[in-house]
């Protein structure tokens, strides 16, 4: 099976990329772009700072508005399944998950909106299926980041720069999938003023689950009542506003996503689909560059996120009547759980010249974060199972994490300096959590011109992820049927990385990438449970992985008209227990087992990508394919070894035809997601609560866009 994928693989290398790291800003002008200039694209990821992309002391993709219009989408999401190393899937409670290199877990990717954090400290999560409509270009890191921005840089970095230029679009398909777009984006003298506000309103396809947790026999979940068929989807709607201000040297800025979904398929792998998951996240900031000189520039900063979370969790369907109790449910047994999330933050940074080989930035960061009206309610009493009818705290639970408060310091200070062919990169960050204590990330990174057409790039960093406050403090499951508690004893997730890259460059007509890496996680942060009889789980340190992987991108201009893009990448991770913090018997049961079964099975091995790029006139035509191996489950101790799943491998494709009737209009049409994709639901012994092909994802959408470019 494995050579299968590897030829399949293989042949789809042969055949990608008419997207990945293009700068451009009109579609129909893709192939009037030399790859030289292609290739100096600028980034500011890596550094705080625009650079060259080959200088970056980082493995980059880069995904500008004119990859995005191409590819073309509803959210980010549908781009991000293009670049190397990203598989992306919908979880059972509805929020997107992404595994880069193999690594999937709330908050150990990064999410960046023009600088600012976008993840929830709470849960680590974030909205990946951001409004493609907002963005201007995604900048993707992958690898650590931690030695700049800090807590969940671990995996990587995803950076959204949001949309420039005066336009209008409105977009109707499938799916009930329809929203309008507006930007604005006027300068007066020295005076800047941007917006962008939008809808959006989409329901992923509805796709049978095959079965549920009722289909495993002697299981208290048998709800499935008259059918084991039920159908998931996924709606959702999206009020977005953005402004921006600039003036010289001055700029202040506001964020706000207001959204409104339901789960995917069930927060208890239980299909239930009158969960309503209501999210309001507000970002703010203002910033001054200060010019002491010409060569010294001081940046203060100050900025804040306010998250509010209103969630009505549906566990079972309407109609659940009660093993335990008896008791008729005929709204089903519900949770609202709500909170309210608030950051504020102050930085100031040092941009230093030293001299023309030779530049620092540093800076000193101070966050107050906190976690206040922290609730939740049932409609029942978890003891005894018994149907209440009104919300309320039944079983009398105390919430640790309401009130509770972080304190980060921060420092971090990078070089960078060029000599002749070379361009070298040091830097660390020191960071100071008043919870759990301290964290030192170190990063270096060189890169090299070996000749007119071939660089080389070697990395090292290492990163971190601060327990979530969940993870430390959640105290609201009671009983031994469901649950997870924190753990105020958990200590930072860490990773270090070793990176080799190389590029070679044909002028005019190719550009070749290759890159090997080393990631060494400890102290991963996992639900474990300790009786190893599906009681209540605790979150845990519970050991660590070792994941090798190489990822390969070609970018090729076939002829004027046509540009072809292949991408493919492939890790492999084995896994070793924490003794200190699990039992023996799932210690010795893994030493017992070949190291063959020491890998993560539950992420595909092999991902790859290809798109072709037809440009004739005024009609620009994109076709894309993702390809993902099949993957399993894990291994690591007795109960996930008998969850069996074989989740075949998949074969999706995206279709997408503009035409520019002349340079302010546009019209487009778009298919994604066509072909059948199934994921794992759960890393560990919840992985079969589906059946024994794991939980499928939503199926193909289609839809119209006709957009007014301004100016």
């Amino acid at each position: 099976m494995m050579k299968k994928g590897l030829l399949l693989s293989g042949f789809l290398a042969i055949v990608w990329i008419a997207n990945l790291g293009f700068s451009q800003k009109d579609s129909v002008d893709l192939l009037k772009m030399s790859l030289k200039d292609l290739m100096e694209i600028s980034v500011f990821s890596a550094s705080k700072k625009e650079q060259k992309l080959m200088e970056a002391p980082a493995i980059m993709t880069v995904l500008n508005r004119g990859d995005l219009e191409r590819i073309g989408g509803t959210t980010i999401i549908d781009a991000l399944k293009f670049v190397p190393g990203v598989e992306v899937s919908l979880s059972p409670d509805g929020n997107y998950r992404i595994s880069l290199r193999g690594n999937q877990k709330e908050g150990n990717i990064l999410f960046l909106v023009n600088g600012q954090q976008m993840n929830d400290f709470y849960t680590g999560s974030a909205v990946f299926d951001y409004p493609l409509a907002m963005v201007e270009k995604i900048e993707v890191i992958r690898g650590p980041g931690s030695a700049l921005f800090g807590t969940n840089a671990v995996a990587g970095v995803i950076h959204v720069f949001l949309r420039e230029g005066t336009s209008v679009e409105a977009l109707g398909g499938m799916n009930q999938t329809y929203g309008a777009h507006f930007n604005l984006d006027k300068q007066k003298n020295n005076l800047r003023f941007q917006t962008r506000i939008g809808y959006l309103s989409q329901s992923e396809g509805g796709q049978d689950i095959e079965t549920d947790a009722g289909d495993k026999p002697g299981n208290l979940w048998d709800l499935t009542l008259d059918s084991l068929n039920h159908e998931g989807r996924r709606s959702k709607q999206d009020i977005y506003a953005n402004f921006n201000v600039t003036s010289g040297d001055f700029s202040c800025y506001g964020n706000a996503l207001l959204r409104n979904r339901s789960d995917w398929s069930g927060v208890r792998f239980i299909v239930a689909p009158e969960s309503e998951i209501e999210t309001r996240h507000f970002t703010f900031g203002a910033k001054y560059r200060y010019r002491v000189s010409d060569r010294v520039h001081l940046v203060p900063k100050v900025y804040g996120t306010i998250i509010q979370q209103n969630n009505l969790w549906q566990e079972t369907p309407k109609n659940y009547l009660s093993n335990l109790s008896g008791d008729l449910f005929p709204e089903g047994r519900q949770t609202h759980e709500r909170y309210l999330a608030k950051m504020y933050g102050t930085e100031i940074d040092f941009y230093i010249k030293v001299n023309e080989r030779l530049n620092l930035i540093s800076g000193n960061i101070f966050e107050d974060l906190s976690l206040s009206n922290y609730d939740i309610e049932r409609n029942y009493q978890i003891v005894g199972d018994q149907y209440k009818g009104s919300f309320g705290n039944y079983d009398s639970i105390q919430f640790h994490q309401d009130g509770k408060r972080r304190f980060v310091f921060a420092y971090f200070l990078q070089a960078d300096y060029k000599w002749n062919k070379f361009s070298m990169t040091f830097g660390l960050r020191y960071d100071d959590y008043s919870d759990f204590g301290i964290s030192f990330n170190p990063r270096v990174g060189l890169t090299y011109n070996l000749s007119k057409n071939w660089y080389l790039k070697g990395l090292y960093g290492k990163a971190f992820r601060a327990p979530t406050f969940q993870e430390l403090y959640d105290n609201t499951s009671l009983g031994n049927q469901y649950g997870v508690k924190g753990n105020e004893d958990l200590r930072a997730e860490n990773m270090q990385t070793f990176e080799l890259a190389v590029e070679y460059q044909v002028p005019e007509r190719a550009v070749f990438r290759y890159n090997g890496y080393l990631n060494l996680n400890s102290h991963l942060i996992r639900i474990y449970d300790p009786h190893g009889g599906g009681s209540i789980g605790f979150y845990q340190n519970i050991g660590s992985t070792q994941t090798i992987g190489h990822e390969f991108d070609a970018l090729i201009n076939l002829s004027k008209y046509l540009r072809l893009n292949v991408n493919i990448s492939q890790f492999q991770s084995l896994f070793d227990w924490d003794e200190g913090n699990v039992s023996k018997a799932d210690v010795t049961f893994l030493k017992n087992q070949d190291k063959y079964y020491r890998q993560l099975f539950h992420i595909p091995a092999i991902r790859s990508n290809a798109g072709l790029n037809l440009v004739l006139k005024k009609i620009s035509l994109y076709a894309g394919i993702q390809y993902g191996s099949k993957s399993y489950n894990n291994n690591r101790f007795y109960l996930e070894k008998g969850s069996f799943v074989i989740i075949p491998s998949y074969v999706q494709s995206n279709f997408s035809c503009s035409f520019d009737l002349n340079k302010q209009w546009q019209f487009s049409v778009v298919m994604n997601s066509l072909g059948t994709k199934y994921s794992a639901p759960d890393e560990s012994t919840n992985i079969d609560v589906y059946g024994s092909k794991g939980l499928i994802q939503p199926g193909v959408n289609l839809f119209g866009c006709v957009k007014l470019k301004l100016n």
